[in-house]
C-alpha cells in the first residue's frame, strides 16, 4: 500500500505526491489518508486517474463515482477535477507544497483542449468560459467540454447559457456561484461523478442557504459503474451534452422570474 511510506515522508517534512487510479486512491486507502494525513495534519497531494466513466474497459470495480464525495468529507481538504492537460499543470504547480490533503482527479487519455499553454487557473476560483442570460451551467472535469457543446447547441435554439469551469469542487468559489446564479436564475451542474457528494451537492449546499433558485443536475445516479467504451458509458449514464441540453430546457420550465431572494442577497460583480 503506497500510503504508508508517503505518509511517513509527510511526517518527515517532505511533501508527498502520489498517483494511482481514482478507485484505489480513494476507497482503498481512505482510512489512513483521513486519519494519518487529515487528522494528523500531514500534507499530501493525491492524483487519481481515470475518474468515473473514464475507467472504461477497466470496468465497474475501477469506476470511481464516489471519490470526490469521500475527499470532500476530509476536513480542510482541497478537491480538484481536471478538464484538460494545461489545467493539470497549473493545478500541480499551485498545490505543490500546499498544506493539508489535496485530491486531484484527472483523465489519462483525454485530448480536450480548453486552455492555452502556460495558462494560470487559480485553484479555488471558477472560470467563466461562456456568458449567457438564461442559465448558468457549472461543470467540472470531462463535463466541461460537454457543457461547451451543449451551450453551442442551445444557442442555435435561441437559449443562451453561461458555462463555468468549477474545477475546484472544494473549496467552492461561492462568490462566482452566487453571482452567476443570481444573474441567470437557473443553475445546472454537470459532473462525471455520483450526484451524491460531488459538485451538485457542493452547489446545492450553498444555494439552499444563500440563494434559492431552481437547480438541475447531470451526474451518475445512485449506482455502480460498468465496463465499456467511454462514449458508450457517457451515453449509458447520461453524462453528455445532450443530457445537459435536456436539463437546461427542463430547468427553464421551473425558472422563477423576479425571484425575491435574488434581491435579498445582492452579489457584487
Amino acid at each position: 500500500m503506497y500510503e504508508v511510506s508517503h505518509i511517513y515522508n509527510g511526517e518527515m517534512g517532505f511533501q508527498p505526491l502520489v498517483h494511482t487510479f481514482c478507485a484505489f486512491a480513494s476507497r482503498r486507502c481512505y482510512d489512513q489518508v483521513f486519519l494519518s494525513c487529515g487528522y494528523g495534519q500531514n500534507s499530501i497531494t493525491i492524483i487519481g486517474s481515470d475518474p468515473g466513466v473514464c475507467a472504461a474497459f477497466n470496468g465497474g470495480t475501477h469506476t470511481a463515482f464516489e471519490d470526490m464525495a469521500l475527499f470532500r468529507a476530509v476536513p480542510g481538504s482541497t478537491v480538484i477535477d481536471i478538464s484538460d492537460g494545461n489545467q493539470l499543470i497549473s493545478a500541480l504547480i499551485q498545490t505543490g507544497g500546499k498544506k493539508g490533503v489535496t485530491y486531484i482527479r484527472t483523465p489519462r487519455k483525454s485530448t480536450a483542449k480548453l486552455y492555452g499553454d502556460y495558462s494560470h487557473m487559480p485553484v479555488g476560483k471558477g472560470i467563466l468560459l461562456r456568458n449567457g442570460k438564461d442559465a448558468a451551467v457549472f461543470a467540472c472535469g470531462i463535463m466541461v467540454s460537454e457543457a461547451m457543446k451543449a451551450a453551442e447547441q442551445l444557442e442555435r435554439e435561441g437559449i443562451f447559457v453561461s458555462v463555468i469551469d468549477m474545477f475546484t469542487v472544494k473549496p467552492l468559489d461561492e462568490e462566482c456561484l452566487l453571482r452567476h446564479a443570481k444573474a441567470a436564475g437557473l443553475v445546472v451542474t454537470a459532473e462525471n461523478h455520483n450526484k451524491i457528494g460531488g459538485l451538485y451537492s457542493a452547489v446545492t449546499e450553498v444555494l439552499a442557504e444563500k440563494l434559492p433558485v431552481p437547480v438541475e443536475y447531470v451526474a451518475a445516479e445512485d449506482c455502480f459503474g460498468e465496463v465499456g467504451p467511454q462514449e458508450y458509458l457517457q451515453e449509458k449514464f447520461g453524462l453528455n451534452s445532450n443530457e445537459i441540453v435536456k436539463k437546461v430546457k427542463r430547468g427553464l420550465l421551473f425558472k422563477i422570474p423576479n425571484n425575491p431572494y435574488q434581491q435579498k442577497y445582492p452579489i457584487s460583480g
